[in-house]
């Protein structure tokens, strides 16, 4: 059974997630890539678009005008499961879990800087009552 019900659990659950994150010591170096990340679920069907003010980074969800540097498309439990730390992202990628577009290197080079979310996530999940996603 899937993680996430619908699109807007998906979107109310990652994209609040993401958004919560902004004024923080991670999403700052982010935002100071100059980068446009974009993630293309499916299972349900959702996009969120991360984009760098060059000071921060901020969360769109669904279609946007920005284009993206580099685009990961999975599912959106691959995704779930990769927040909080239980999916290795070279690996996903070798096995096409994960199918990204644009330069991946430059991309890889975010995981030492995104690494401490995937507790966050995991607190964020709990202080929203869904400890059932946690433990998977």
């Amino acid at each position: 059974m899937p993680f996430f019900g619908d699109s807007g659990e998906l979107y109310s659950i990652l994209g609040g997630f993401l958004r919560a994150q902004t004024g923080t010591e991670v999403t700052r170096q982010i935002g100071k890539t100059g980068m446009c990340i974009q993630f293309k679920y499916h299972e349900p069907e959702a996009l969120i678009t991360l984009v760098s003010t060059g000071e921060d980074m901020e969360e769109y969800e669904g279609d946007v005008s920005h284009r993206p540097d580099v685009q990961f498309e999975m599912k959106a439990d691959v995704a779930h499961r990769f927040w909080l730390g239980k999916v290795n992202l070279p690996v996903a990628l070798a096995r096409q879990q994960i199918v990204a577009r644009g330069p991946v290197q430059k991309a890889l080079k975010l995981l030492p800087i995104i690494q401490p979310l995937y507790g966050k996530y995991q607190a964020y999940l709990r202080e929203m009552g869904r400890e059932d996603l946690v433990n998977v």
